[in-house]
C-alpha cells in the first residue's frame, strides 16, 4: 500500500510538472491554426491601422513579433514592406508610433532600402537601437487602389512632371477609366490632390484625352471636394455604369511647385523683340489665344525671351495657319516660363474670338509697366503711416510734390479704409531709405489704385526722402457682411463679402484656418471646424467679382474685413479659386452681457443668428464654470452661479433649457441638453456667471485625461482653444504647465503622441522649449502660434503632481496592493493543485487496497470496470 501511494504520488506530480508544456503546445498549435501558418524569421506585418493595407510594421525575429524604429524611415522603405505583403506599392509612411506603440522588443533601426529589394531582412537595418516604442514605424499601402494620368495611351504621371490627361484608376489588378456622368470640379480636385498635385485647374469630359480601353470602374462620381481619395466619394460601386469610351473623364492639375512644370520654348515671330507670340508643343510651333492673356502674362513670356519685361500688349486675329496651343492663361508671376501658368489642355480650340496673342518686350526697367503693391509704414497704428510702393523687388516711397487729399483718399482705399482723414508731406513719419519710385502724383479721386492715377515714370525724381508723402486713414474700416454659399446648411459653404452693394467671393490665395476663425466668429459661429480651397462647394457665376485676395487673418479679429488683404477688387484670380469654410453647427457661441466687466455678465448664446439670454431654473456652479471655459477662463469665480437678472434683462429672447453639465465639458453643447430653441419670454430668471477674472496672457487647460491634473494640453488664443505640438515637448515644458494650473511642477511628466487623445481645431503652439521656470508657456521659446508642421496625432500632454506627498502615497499604496493581490493569487493556486493532489492519492490508495483484498480474479474485474487504475493493481502481482 505505502509502495502505491509512493508512485501515486509521484505520478501525479509528473503530470503536474507536464500541465503547462500541454497547456503552452495547445495556445501555438491553436493560434497556429487560426493564422494559417507560423510565422517565419524576417516575415512582416501590419498592426493597428483601418484595414490590412495600414498599420504599425512589426517584424518576426527569434520567435517573437517585435516593431521597427523610424530613424531614417521613409517611403522607399514602405514600397519594400507593402511588396513583401503582396500590394503593389505604398502611399504612404508614418513615424512616430501613429499606428499605437507596440509592446516587446524592437528588433530594427535605421533601416535602408534601395527600393529592389522584396523583403524588408534585405535591406540595411542595425538590430541595436537608440529608440523607444513612441518611434514606432507604419505604412499605409495601396490597397488595390490607385490612380494615374495618360494621354493618347502614354501614361504621363509616372514619375514625369506632367499634370494633365485622362484620369484611370487601378482596381482589382486591372486598370480602368472613369465615366463623366456627374463628374464635376470637386471631384477633380480630389483626383489631383490624391496624384499629389495642390489641385484641380479644370476637370474635362468626352475623352478629350483620348478612349481608354478595358474596364471602366467608376460611374457618377460625387465628391464634396475634401476627401483624401476619390476612392472614399460617392459612387455605386466597382464596375458598375452605363457609359462608353467616349465619356472618359480627364483633369488638369495645379502643381505645388510650379518649378515643377516643364518650360517650354517660346519665340516672337520674326524675330525682334515685338509681334506674335509663339509656343512649341510636339515639336509644332503654334499660337497663344488671347482669352484672358493679360499684361502680367506678357511679362512671364517676355522675361522667359530674356527680357526685363512686357511694354505692350495686342491681339489680332488668327489666320488658322498654326495651330492655337494655349488658351486661358492665368500666371502668378512666380513662373520661369509660360507653360508653368496655369492653362487650358494644350491644342484646346475653344479660343471664343479667334484672337490671338502679340507682345512687345523690352530691357528699359523704367518704361515696363508694373502694378505696385502700396503699404504705410513708420508708425505703430495700421491706419497712418509713410506711404510705400513695392516696384523691382524692393520697397520705396513716393515724393511728396503735388500730394493732396485726392491722392489719399485713393491710397486710403486701396488699403480698405473709407477715405483719407488727412494728406501730409515732408517725412511726417519718419525719413526712409532706398529709391524714391514716385513723384508728381495726380489722382482725380475715383481711382480704385494709385497704379491707376497719372505719375511721372518709376524711379524719376528730383526729391530727396525728407520730402516723403504720407497719409492718415479714416480709422473706420470698410464693414463687409458675409454670407456662405453652396453648403448643405448655413454653417459650411462658399465664402462671399457684401461689398458696393454686390455679393463676391474670396480668393484662396493665403486662405487658411484662421482665415476661417474669423468668418465663423463673424457669422455667430463658435469656432471653425475646417478651411476649404479650389472652390469646394462650387464656383462663383461668371459675372460674380472677386472681391478679397490674400486675406492673412490672425484670429483675433471680429470681422473679415479686419483682416490684411489685398485692396478690395484687387487679385489675379478665377472663380474655381473660391475659398470656403465649414464652421461648427452644434456649438452656438456664447457670450456675457450687462456689465462692463468682460469676465462677468448675463449668459447669452445666439441660435439661428439671434442672441438670446438662457433660462434655467436648475442653473449650477458646474454649468456656470463650463461657460466660462468656453469663453476661456479658467473657471466661474463662485461656487454660487450669479443668478435671477443680477446683470439685467435682455430684450426678450431666451433660449429656455433645462442644460446639465458636470463641470469639465469643453463647450456648453457638451452638456446634457435639450435642441436649443430662442423663443420670446421677457419675463423669465436669466441666468449669469462670474468669471475667474485672472487672466493669463495665454490659459491653458488639461484635456481627455482621467484626472484634473492629466491630459492633453490646450491653451486659448485669439478666442479659441488649440492643442500643442509634440515636436521638443519635455519634462520643463510640462513642469511649467502644471505650474500655470497650481500643481507642483516637481516630477511633472510630457507625454506625446496625442496620448490623451486627438485634439480639433488649431494646433497653436510648437517647437516649445522651455527651462521650467517660465509663468507662462507662451514666455517660453516658440516657434509662432500658429505656425507648425504638426498633425493632431502629435498632440503634447502632461501629467502633473497634486502633491509630491500625495504622489509618494499613492505610488506605495499600489505596489503594496499588487504584491498582495499577486500573493493571493499565488496561495490559491497552490492550495487548490495540493488539495486535487491529495484527493486523487486518497481515492488510488483505497482502490488498491480493496482490489489487493478481493484476490487476483477480482482484481481483474475491477481492471475491466476501472480501467484508469489498473496500474495500481498491477503492482501486487
Amino acid at each position: 500500500t505505502q509502495t502505491s501511494i509512493k508512485l501515486n504520488r509521484s505520478l501525479a506530480m509528473n503530470q503536474l510538472h507536464t500541465l503547462p508544456k500541454i497547456i503552452i503546445f495547445l495556445l501555438t498549435c491553436s493560434l497556429a491554426l487560426v493564422n494559417g501558418s507560423y510565422p517565419s524569421e524576417g516575415d512582416v506585418r501590419l498592426v493597428g491601422g483601418a484595414g490590412p493595407f495600414e498599420g504599425r510594421v512589426e517584424y518576426y525575429n527569434s520567435g517573437e513579433w517585435g516593431s521597427v524604429c523610424d530613424d531614417l524611415w521613409n517611403i522607399t522603405d514602405a514600397i519594400v514592406v507593402c511588396i513583401q505583403l503582396g500590394y503593389p506599392s505604398a502611399v504612404a509612411v508614418s513615424d512616430r508610433g501613429a499606428y499605437g506603440h507596440a509592446q516587446g522588443p524592437i528588433w530594427l533601426d535605421g533601416v535602408t532600402c534601395n527600393g529592389s529589394e522584396t523583403r524588408l531582412s534585405e535591406c540595411n537595418s542595425s538590430s541595436k537601437h537608440d529608440c523607444s516604442h513612441f518611434e514606432d514605424a507604419g505604412v499605409v499601402c495601396s490597397n488595390d487602389f490607385l490612380l494615374r494620368l495618360v494621354n493618347s495611351e502614354q501614361i504621363l504621371n509616372q514619375g514625369q512632371n506632367v499634370s494633365e490627361g485622362r484620369l484611370e484608376v487601378y482596381h482589382g489588378g486591372v486598370w480602368g477609366t472613369v465615366c463623366d456622368d456627374g463628374w464635376s470640379f470637386q471631384d477633380a480636385q480630389v483626383a489631383c490632390r490624391e496624384l499629389g498635385f495642390s489641385g484641380a485647374f479644370e476637370f474635362t469630359t468626352g475623352d478629350l484625352f483620348g478612349q481608354g480601353v478595358g474596364t471602366i470602374w467608376m460611374d457618377q462620381v460625387s465628391c464634396r471636394g475634401y476627401e483624401p481619395s476619390i476612392s472614399q466619394c460617392s459612387f455605386p460601386g466597382w464596375g458598375i455604369e452605363n457609359c462608353e469610351h467616349s465619356q472618359d473623364v480627364g483633369v488638369i492639375c495645379v502643381y505645388p511647385d510650379i518649378t515643377l512644370a516643364p518650360v517650354l520654348p517660346l519665340r516672337i515671330a520674326g524675330g525682334g523683340s515685338s509681334g506674335l507670340l509663339e509656343i512649341s508643343y510636339n515639336s509644332t510651333w503654334g499660337n497663344v489665344c488671347a482669352d484672358l492673356f493679360t499684361l502680367d502674362d506678357a511679362q512671364i513670356a517676355c522675361k522667359q525671351l530674356g527680357y526685363v519685361g512686357a511694354l505692350n500688349l495686342s491681339s489680332s486675329q488668327s489666320t488658322g495657319s498654326n495651330p492655337i496651343w494655349l488658351h486661358n492663361v492665368i500666371c502668378r508671376g512666380l513662373e520661369s516660363g509660360l507653360s508653368q501658368c496655369i492653362h487650358n489642355p494644350f491644342g484646346d480650340d475653344n479660343c471664343v474670338n479667334g484672337e490671338i496673342v502679340s507682345v512687345e518686350c523690352s530691357n528699359d526697367s523704367q518704361a515696363v509697366f508694373s502694378e505696385f503693391p502700396i503699404r504705410l509704414s513708420g508708425s505703430d497704428n495700421a491706419w497712418e503711416g509713410r506711404v510705400e510702393v513695392f516696384y523691382d523687388n524692393t520697397w520705396g516711397t513716393v515724393c511728396d510734390d503735388a500730394w493732396d487729399i485726392l491722392d489719399a483718399n485713393v491710397v486710403c482705399r486701396e488699403l480698405g479704409y473709407r477715405a483719407a482723414y488727412r494728406a501730409t508731406q515732408l517725412s511726417n513719419f519718419g525719413v526712409a531709405t532706398g529709391p524714391i519710385w514716385l513723384n508728381d502724383v495726380e489722382c482725380v479721386g475715383s481711382e480704385d489704385k494709385l497704379s491707376d492715377c497719372s505719375y511721372d515714370r518709376l524711379g524719376l525724381h528730383s526729391c530727396g526722402h525728407e520730402q516723403d508723402a504720407s497719409v492718415v486713414c479714416e480709422r473706420k474700416e470698410v464693414t463687409l457682411p458675409v454670407r456662405l454659399v453652396g453648403g448643405a446648411g448655413t454653417h459650411e459653404g462658399r465664402v462671399e463679402v457684401l461689398y458696393d452693394g454686390t455679393w463676391g467671393t474670396v480668393c484662396d490665395d493665403s486662405w487658411n484656418f484662421l482665415d476661417a476663425v474669423v468668418v465663423c466668429k463673424q457669422l455667430g459661429f463658435s469656432r471653425a471646424i475646417a478651411f476649404l480651397n479650389f472652390a469646394a462647394f462650387g464656383a462663383g457665376t461668371a459675372d460674380q467679382p472677386i472681391w478679397l485676395d490674400q486675406v492673412r487673418c490672425n484670429g483675433s479679429e471680429a470681422d473679415l474685413s479686419q483682416c490684411t488683404h489685398n485692396p478690395i477688387g484687387s487679385h489675379d484670380c478665377l472663380h474655381r479659386e473660391d475659398a470656403s469654410v465649414v464652421c461648427s453647427q452644434d456649438t452656438p457661441a456664447v457670450r456675457l452681457t450687462g456689465s462692463a466687466n468682460a469676465w462677468e455678465g448675463r449668459v447669452e448664446i445666439q441660435v439661428d443668428g439671434v442672441w438670446g439670454a438662457i433660462c434655467d431654473e436648475e442653473w449650477t456652479s458646474a454649468d456656470a464654470d463650463v461657460v466660462c471655459y468656453q469663453l476661456g477662463y479658467s473657471g466661474a469665480m463662485s461656487n454660487e452661479p450669479a443668478y435671477e437678472g443680477e446683470f439685467g434683462q435682455g430684450d426678450g429672447y431666451v433660449v429656455q433649457q433645462n442644460i446639465i453639465c458636470q463641470g469639465n465639458e469643453t463647450y456648453l453643447t457638451d452638456c446634457s441638453h435639450e435642441p436649443f430653441i430662442s423663443i420670446y419670454n421677457p419675463s423669465c430668471n436669466q441666468v449669469a456667471v462670474v468669471c475667474n477674472n485672472y487672466e493669463l496672457d495665454v490659459p491653458v487647460r488639461l484635456v481627455g485625461g482621467d484626472s484634473s491634473y492629466s491630459g492633453r494640453v490646450e491653451v486659448y488664443y485669439s478666442g479659441l482653444w488649440g492643442s500643442v505640438c509634440d515636436d521638443d515637448w519635455s519634462q520643463p515644458d510640462a513642469r511649467v504647465v502644471c505650474n500655470m494650473l497650481g500643481y507642483s511642477s516637481s516630477g511633472a511628466q510630457a507625454v506625446s503622441l496625442a496620448e490623451f487623445g486627438e485634439g480639433i481645431g488649431p494646433i497653436w503652439l510648437d517647437n516649445v522649449q522651455c527651462n521650467g521656470n517660465e509663468k507662462e508657456l507662451a514666455d517660453c521659446v516658440h516657434a509662432g502660434f500658429s505656425q507648425n508642421d504638426c498633425l493632431h496625432l502629435e498632440d503634447a500632454g502632461v501629467i502633473c503632481l497634486t502633491s509630491v506627498v500625495e504622489h509618494n502615497v499613492g505610488v506605495t499604496i499600489g505596489i503594496v496592493l499588487s504584491c498582495l493581490i499577486l500573493l493571493l493569487i499565488v496561495t490559491v493556486v497552490v492550495v487548490v493543485a495540493l488539495v486535487l493532489l491529495l484527493t486523487r492519492v486518497k481515492r488510488s490508495a483505497g482502490q488498491s487496497i480493496v482490489c489487493c483484498a478481493q484476490g487476483c480474479q477480482s482484481k481483474f474485474q475491477s481492471i475491466k470496470s476501472e480501467r484508469v487504475y489498473f496500474w495500481l493493481c498491477q503492482c501486487f502481482n
